[in-house]
């Protein structure tokens, strides 16, 4: 994580862009968007992270470390090098990976509004359909090192432990929560809360979608962004 924030310091300076107005970022995005703000506070007037968490629980390791076997144990996988095969490639892992992935990004309450008591093949032929979808799209490989990404984020990590790490953040900050969350519950934004020594704000909504809720309760976050993007103070910022 801290090597993807890394280049994305090295294209902000080659574009002259000094110091943001706001960094805003959910799950993954906002794990970056916590070491924007750990890596470089004078570059950030204001911080917006939701549904992210500042190290991957061991459960979420466990989560993504059965994901990124799914595909390695695709026998078209090929070591990674499969570019080119006649198979296309390790479909089935990839699709099996994103099933896992799927039931992590929902909660139990989604699929019981989904589905109600319809039988197990609806929730199969979902699944499938969902990985399909994603398989047309999205490279194993590409999959893999985001996974591992984010299975290894620890913003604390050779900075004297998450606390410290926290204490570096200087920016005005929001912490949004969804309250259905599963992959990244709502504890460990209160843990980013406690931490944190700078001026802070935290809500958690309320969502049937679960993890995913950060993406689809747009009624609910429009107003909470609006409202952080209001106190940025007026400043000759980029």
């Amino acid at each position: 994580m801290r090597d993807l924030v890394a280049a994305e310091q090295q294209w902000a300076d080659a574009l002259d862009l000094k110091r943001w107005s706001a960094v805003i970022g959910g799950s993954l995005g906002g794990m970056r968007a916590l070491e924007w703000a750990i890596s470089a506070p004078e570059r950030v007037e204001r911080l917006l992270v939701l549904a992210t968490t500042a190290a991957a629980s061991p459960d979420n390791q466990a989560c993504y470390s059965t994901q990124v076997r799914a595909i390695e144990l695709d026998p078209a996988f090929q070591g990674g090098d499969y570019y080119g095969a006649p198979e296309g490639g390790p479909i089935q892992g990839l699709a099996l990976a994103r099933s896992i992935a799927r039931l992590t990004y929902g909660c139990e309450r989604e699929f019981g509004l989904r589905f109600q008591h319809e039988d197990a093949a609806a929730v199969q032929d979902y699944l499938r359909d969902d990985a399909e979808r994603l398989c047309r799209r999205y490279d194993a490989n590409s999959y893999r090192v985001l996974t591992d990404a984010m299975s290894g984020h620890n913003v604390g990590r050779h900075r004297g432990g998450i606390a410290a790490a926290m204490a570096r953040i200087q920016a005005r900050t929001t912490v949004i929560s969804i309250d259905s969350d599963r992959l990244f519950p709502p504890h460990q934004q209160l843990e980013l809360v406690r931490h944190l020594r700078c001026a802070v704000s935290y809500t958690s909504i309320d969502s049937d979608d679960g993890h995913d809720g950060f993406l689809s309760e747009q009624s609910q976050l429009a107003p909470l962004i609006e409202q952080a993007l209001a106190e940025v103070e007026d400043s000759d910022i980029s």
